[in-house]
């Protein structure tokens, strides 16, 4: 049984030893461990089905040494090609059909561990704000390198596998004896070593499909509807879970979404591995939501939201927490002061406005311009500043719900 490694692809495999010492032991280990297990179970099959020459050899172990060896190893730690092999005596196995299950227990152990890393990525993906990345990276490798082996030991080529399987259908089938055919199978399993590189892009195409399958599929009409405050964390549980397009149900636009991948890595990037609301306003069916980690309370994201024609909230952007969108805007304006809201005494506003006035500027006088429902309010001071002639600076003060309250504005520059 041969194996090579994606390092075999890109380039040595002591070289990654240099790049990522971490990354290189813990992926050798994965590979010495898938390498060792299907030996182990080709010795342990061919001693239940009666012949016991792998067994007498102490093949009944996962001791790397004895499963492949120490050129094997060396190989593996140099280059990144490694194999296995354990003896079997034809002679004591009683039908064919013994035979495959011996032949098939190997690729059938790298099919349960590629199964086992598939599920668990998929389940790792689906809470990645919970899980360290390094089991990410692990549980990949994991499937990834087991796909690969089953996939390239079930190839019916001499020496491999499916070999044994293809010779138990069809025995009159035999090695090749002359040297011609010989060469040509040489050849047959150099080209199967060189196409390793298709077999492992499609065993990843296989592992990033996992997180589709254990996707939040579905969610509660119930926890979208009513107010933005209940809606927002449902929503945006779900729209991060989901896997495109399925996301992009909770996004108002319909836009598909980006990737798992790509959620993946933006998350990672961002301390919210526990959310909470740490800002939330709603004008009507337009609302803003910044969310913080319950622990660093640190507001990290933020959502504008909409309500559609069937009650429920979607997203429809994401934004940086400084920039208001010109359709927020609108909405807020349109919706009237909450009820016993005022605005806030002239010698307040003038406290806010001199934080923005070069220091030893006369207020001579303010005016109030009252736009938008009342929730808008331009406020005009005439100054007088030494040296300087006189002038008028207008402010912006606004009200926003969700705990902002009046919020003033300097002038534009």
């Amino acid at each position: 049984m041969f194996m090579s490694t994606l390092s075999v692809i890109e380039g040595l495999a002591i070289n990654m030893l240099f790049q990522d010492p971490r990354w290189f032991f813990i992926s050798t280990l994965i590979v010495v461990f898938s390498i060792c297990l299907h030996e182990f179970c080709h010795a342990f099959a061919a001693w239940k089905m009666g012949d016991p020459t792998a067994a007498d050899a102490g093949h009944l172990t996962l001791n790397p040494l004895k499963q492949m060896g120490l050129v094997s190893l060396l190989m593996l730690f140099i280059i990144g090609i490694a194999w296995g092999a354990v003896p079997v005596n034809p002679q004591n196995i009683r039908s064919r059909w013994r035979a495959l299950l011996i032949s098939v227990a190997g690729p059938l152990a790298n099919l349960f561990l590629f199964a086992a890393g598939w599920i668990s990525f998929g389940i790792a993906m689906n809470h990645s704000s919970a899980v360290k990345p390094i089991v990410l990276e692990v549980t990949l490798f994991l499937g990834l390198i087991n796909g690969v082996l089953f996939l390239f030991n079930m190839l019916p080529v001499p020496g491999l596998d499916g070999w044994a399987v293809v010779q138990t259908f069809f025995p009159k089938i035999k090695m090749p004896d002359n040297e011609v055919l010989k060469g040509i199978f040489m050849v047959l399993i150099f080209a199967v070593i060189f196409g390793l590189r298709y077999l492992f892009r499609f065993c990843q195409i296989v592992m990033l499909s996992a997180p589709f399958f254990f996707a939040v599929k579905s969610l509660p009409d119930d926890a979208r509807r009513g107010d933005l405050e209940k809606a927002v964390l449902p929503v945006h549980t779900a729209y991060w879970l989901a896997e495109s397009p399925e996301s992009a149900f909770y996004r108002a636009d319909g836009q598909m979404s980006i990737s798992r991948s790509e959620k993946a890595a933006f998350l990672a990037q961002i301390p919210l591995n526990d959310p909470e609301i740490a800002y939330c306003a709603q004008y009507g069916d337009v609302g803003v939501v910044t969310l913080q980690d319950k622990e660093l309370k640190q507001p990290c994201i933020a959502y504008i939201m909409l309500r559609k024609e069937d009650g429920l909230w979607y997203i429809d952007e994401t934004l940086d927490s400084n920039i208001f969108p010109e359709k927020l805007q609108s909405a807020r304006r349109a919706t009237p002061l909450p009820e016993g809201v005022t605005l806030p005494p002239d010698d307040t506003i003038l406290a806010n406005v001199r934080h923005f006035l070069p220091q030893g500027t006369v207020i001579r006088a303010l005016r109030k311009e009252i736009k938008y429902n009342g929730r808008d309010v331009v406020i005009s001071v005439d100054t007088v500043l030494r040296n300087e002639p006189p002038k008028t600076v207008n402010f912006l003060l606004e009200y926003h719900d969700g705990g902002l309250g009046w919020k003033i504005f300097p002038p534009e520059k």
